[in-house]
């Protein structure tokens, strides 16, 4: 509700926050109830500057009193007038108190008032310039003169203060009444146009200054003051000050005992007699406190000596016995050393004298000086002076791996032949194959030997009987040495032709041979076709190896019992054997369906197939020779 008369009495309204308490701004700060107001209204009306029944809104502008709209003002504060807005917003005259207009004062100020037809009051009893008393000018203030005139002149431009143009009564710092320079026969001037000397600020005459600028003394002021004053002033006559820190004397000119320079800043050399020396140069004036300090400012040592006295031998791998004195540091080292005191030896130098070079594997090459053993090894090198391979490693700069099937992961340095022997179910020389067939290995995961009787990648076959001392070829089975028996070939024959199984009869011999043949040429085709159809079908899927040996050594089988079936039936066994003749590729593929997907490489079968081919074409060729010697 309240707010509601509030926006009903005024859209201009401002409402005073603090005349909402205790009557404020009530006149008297009187209020109570009132015909619109439970809570009290002003019954006193309101001060300056407020309106409305409560007094809580603040006149508009300069007002001194407003009716019923804030806008519109019936009393001005002095120095203002209602104007044409009626706001209070227009000033009047200079001189005026209170006025109607800009032009008419109602009421002049203290000092002015109104003459000759004049309504703005422009003119005062009492100007500015005067020492008034009340409306009457006493007298004028510095800078000017002639009361009479309300001290509308003024005096020259260095005068403080004046009674006329040419008489000063006292002058601006820096200038002075009386002759120029002291000059008598020059005319006297009393209007402070004669300036001081140089340095003075404040003087009587030429001749004598009665302050000079900081930092001067003296009756014209052409004496410095010393460095040494804790100011920059100093007595005009003496030039005696207080002293700063480390300066003596009445003139604070001297430095202290034991300090020296323009400003008493440094320490006289504590080799200095009675600490006294020159305040420019630091030179020891009473020469050194022992002879074995030595200079002008007795702050070195004599030769080999260092130390605060001079009492202590230096290094003795300083070169040319020179040290820092009161360190003891060597300022140059002797050949191979290094360190402040050169003790140490050079980066990758060790020994009594520092002239053996640290091993070349030493981390950084760096050693330990007396023993030359290396703090820590690069690369995989071990050892006090990293000369021996880490374990696992070998090969001059210890970068190759030993086999990891080496017992301990030990292998020789040189060669990585396993020192202490293979683990469980490994062999060769370098641990390389998982079998115990192997003597000597090419790399540590390929054999390039195997133990007499054996043959092939893995070492998994077995050379033929006949073979002399059991020796054949690795990749072949070829016989290194040759066959047993009457045989003078390097390839032996087929194994069951012996001395003691020669035919009967050449012509059967012959027959059994070419019977041989025969089923050699079966078997090979066979066991070609088988292997092509297992790489197409099965998309490189490895066969069994052992599978692979049965099917290969059944067809052989097969085939040798269809040749002696042709050999007049032999032993009563024709019908069996042709029969499994005749079943050979029923029987392969019957093998063929159990081969094994998880064999050894595909070529490494390959390669082994093939020369059990060759091996059995050549000793066909030498059952034939055989044969037709016979």
């Amino acid at each position: 509700m309240w707010s509601e008369m509030l926006m009903q009495q005024s859209v201009y309204a401002v409402i005073d926050p603090k005349c909402t308490m205790n009557c404020t701004c009530c006149k008297d700060q009187i209020c109570g109830p009132g015909p619109f107001y439970a809570e009290g209204s002003c019954k006193k009306g309101c001060i300056d500057g407020y309106r409305g029944a409560r007094c809580y809104e603040k006149c508009t502008f300069n007002c001194k009193r407003c009716a019923n709209s804030t806008d519109r003002c019936s009393v001005c504060y002095n120095g203002y007038y209602p104007g044409p807005m009626y706001d209070c917003t227009s000033k009047c005259s200079p001189g005026c108190e209170t006025c109607s207009s800009e032009s008419v004062c109602t009421k002049c100020k203290d000092y002015n008032h109104n003459a000759d037809n004049s309504t703005d009051c422009p003119y005062t009893y009492c100007t500015h310039k005067c020492k008034c008393q009340k409306t009457k000018c006493m007298s004028c203030i510095d800078g000017y003169y002639d009361k009479t005139t309300s001290c509308s002149k003024s005096c020259p431009d260095n005068c403080v203060s004046c009674s006329s143009e040419e008489t000063c009564d006292k002058c601006k710092n820096g200038y002075f009444n009386g002759y120029a320079f002291d000059n008598t026969s020059l005319p006297r001037l009393d209007n402070c146009s004669h300036e001081c000397r140089a340095h003075c600020t404040h003087c009587t005459s030429y001749d004598t200054c009665l302050k000079c600028v900081p930092g001067r003394y003296g009756l014209i002021c052409n004496e410095t003051c010393s460095a040494g004053c804790n100011s920059t002033d100093c007595l005009i006559r003496s030039g005696q000050c207080t002293c700063a820190p480390n300066f003596v004397g009445n003139d604070c000119k001297d430095c202290k005992v034991g300090k020296f320079g323009n400003m008493c800043e440094k320490n006289c050399s504590s080799g200095c007699k009675s600490g006294i020396c020159n305040k420019q140069s630091g030179y020891c004036l009473k020469g050194c406190i022992i002879d074995s300090i030595v200079g002008k400012t007795c702050n070195a040592c004599s030769v080999g000596k260092y130390g605060e006295y001079c009492n202590t031998s230096f290094p003795k791998n300083c070169n040319d016995n020179e040290c820092d004195r009161e360190k003891g540091t060597c300022l140059k080292c002797q050949e191979n050393y290094t360190g402040e005191l050169c003790q140490k030896c050079e980066k990758g130098k060790h020994g009594g004298r520092c002239n053996l070079l640290c091993p070349d594997r030493c981390e950084g090459t760096v050693c330990k000086q007396d023993s030359g053993k290396c703090f820590s090894c690069s690369g995989n090198f071990i050892g006090d002076r990293c000369a021996i391979c880490k374990r696992g490693f070998f090969g001059s700069q210890c970068n190759d791996k030993c086999s990891e099937y080496c017992f301990d992961d030990i292998c020789d340095r040189n060669t990585g032949v396993c020192m202490q022997g293979c683990k469980r179910h490994f062999s060769g020389d370098k641990c390389c194959l998982r079998s115990s067939n192997c003597v000597k290995c090419l790399t540590n995961d390929r054999c390039e030997e195997c133990k007499i009787g054996f043959h092939g990648s893995t070492c998994n076959m077995t050379c033929s009987k006949y073979c002399v001392d059991n020796v054949c070829t690795l990749a072949t089975g070829v016989c290194t040495k040759g066959c047993n028996g009457t045989f003078d070939e390097y390839l032996c024959p087929l194994e069951a032709v012996t001395e003691a199984d020669k035919p009967e009869g050449s012509n059967q011999a012959i027959v059994a041979v070419m019977g041989v043949v025969l089923a050699i040429s079966v078997v090979v085709n066979i066991t070609v076709g088988t292997v092509v159809i297992v790489r197409k079908v099965q998309s490189g899927r490895r066969a069994n190896k052992d599978g692979m040996e049965v099917a290969f050594k059944n067809n052989a089988t097969a085939m040798s019992d269809h040749v002696d079936l042709t050999i007049h039936n032999a032993n009563g066994m024709a019908d069996e054997n042709n029969t499994e003749y005749y079943n050979i590729n029923e029987e392969n593929e019957k093998n063929m369906s159990h081969v094994n997907p998880r064999l050894e490489k595909l070529e490494s079968e390959n390669l082994a197939l093939r020369a059990r081919v060759a091996s059995l074409e050549l000793k066909a060729n030498v059952a034939e020779q055989y044969s037709r010697r016979n």
